[in-house]
């Protein structure tokens, strides 16, 4: 009986509902008998699943339908022993023709759940595991990229061949692996080593820099402002007062501006006297969300100073800068949501918690901390219903 091996790509999780946007088949060789997007004749978006396998609405315009291409998908699994990760998932897209072509359906996902040999208890059973790793498990190289059908079904096979193979194959591929994961534990244990390498010089150049403020302060005050430790007008008052006579000695600047013109690291471009002098790209503290984690990000670049007050100037840019990298603070949750200690009370291990990545942000305001939220139905597709 010959072999051959399938995946799709999906609109989304439920048969019912959504359709087939691409399908490959492959035999045991590893050549393609059937590898093409299909054209989905009811769903015209699927952001959700886009994210996954990236298939957008404009590469399957002009692709046939699913009637167009079954002829071809029933000649290549006729009387065919067919394999699939996650048969469940596939075969609930596939019409009853092309159901009854074939001769016997093989889930390479549950038979490597039980090789991989990770119980669950709460499941009472063998965790289901991602495609990828099953694959980097047996020593897959991917051809093409992950979350696409012909891709996919290459690693499908890659995966059966070893849970179906010789002893001596399959030693051949353990072998691989250890050297691989021993490579992998030196490199680890060679990148901390360079961390703490790296943290030791940090440390020794802060304190080196904090030792060259404290005597340069010194200096400063004693020789260039007649300062004596005891006597000085400047050591009456208190720090941000004396920084600031200091900015005003040193670099020019009023000694009337908020203390975060004063701070290290900050280079104030221009000071401007009347409100209508101030450029558009920049604004006061007040024009950014009221978020004390946002201004404690904020550096200022410029200063108004009244007659009778003082502001910070903030370039507006700022906000998109904190938005691009805190981007998960800003992300809406997701419908079904879920925390990492809720996944643990489920029996997800740490490892694959670890996979999973974040939904959005959210912040504990009893402890003060930032904590990462999931996606349910992303953690679904991974587990056990993908549309890969």
């Amino acid at each position: 009986m010959k072999t051959v091996y399938l995946d799709t790509e999906t609109t989304g999780l439920d048969p019912g509902r959504d359709e087939l946007l691409e399908i490959a088949i492959v035999d045991d060789q590893g050549n393609a008998l059937v590898n093409t997007l299909i054209r989905p004749q009811r769903r015209k978006q699927w952001q959700k699943a886009q994210r996954i396998h990236g298939i957008e609405p404009s590469d399957v315009r002009g692709a046939p339908t699913l009637e167009d291409v079954l002829p071809d998908v029933v000649a290549a699994i006729s009387g065919a022993r067919l394999v699939i990760y996650n048969a469940v998932f596939d075969m609930g897209f596939l019409p009853d023709v092309a159901a009854n072509a074939i001769a016997q359906v093989e889930c390479c996902m549950v038979a490597f759940a039980v090789e991989y040999g990770e119980y669950s208890d709460y499941h009472g059973n063998y965790r289901w595991q991602p495609l990828d790793m099953a694959a980097r498990y047996v020593g897959h190289d991917w051809q093409g990229t992950a979350h696409r059908a012909l891709s996919d079904a290459l690693a499908c096979r890659a995966v059966w061949h070893y849970l179906t193979g010789s002893a001596s194959y399959r030693a051949e591929v353990d072998a691989c692996r250890l050297a691989a994961d021993r490579r992998a534990d030196a490199l680890y244990a060679a990148n901390r080593a360079l961390e703490q390498y790296e943290r030791r010089i940090s440390e020794a150049r802060a304190t080196r820099w904090w030792s060259a403020q404290k005597h340069s302060k010194r200096l400063i005050q004693r020789f260039f402002l007649r300062q004596t430790a005891s006597r000085h007008w400047l050591s009456q008052l208190p720090s941000d007062q004396a920084q600031a006579k200091l900015a005003a000695v040193f670099l020019g600047l009023p000694d009337n501006l908020p203390p975060e013109c004063y701070a290290a690291g900050v280079e104030i471009q221009a000071i401007y006297h009347r409100n209508r002098d101030i450029p558009d790209h920049l604004a006061t503290m007040n024009w950014f969300p009221n978020e004390k984690w946002i201004r404690r990000l904020l550096t200022p670049v410029a200063a108004f100073v009244g007659p009778r007050s003082a502001r910070a100037l903030f370039a507006k840019s700022q906000l998109d800068e904190i938005k691009q990298e805190y981007w998960l603070r800003f992300a809406p949750a997701p419908e079904w949501c879920c925390t990492r200690t809720m996944l643990r009370e489920e029996g997800y291990a740490d490892g694959v918690i670890d996979s999973l990545p974040p939904a959005a942000e959210r912040y504990n305001m009893t402890h003060h901390f930032w904590y990462p939220i999931y996606d349910r139905e992303e953690i679904s597709r991974r587990a056990s219903f993908r549309t890969d």
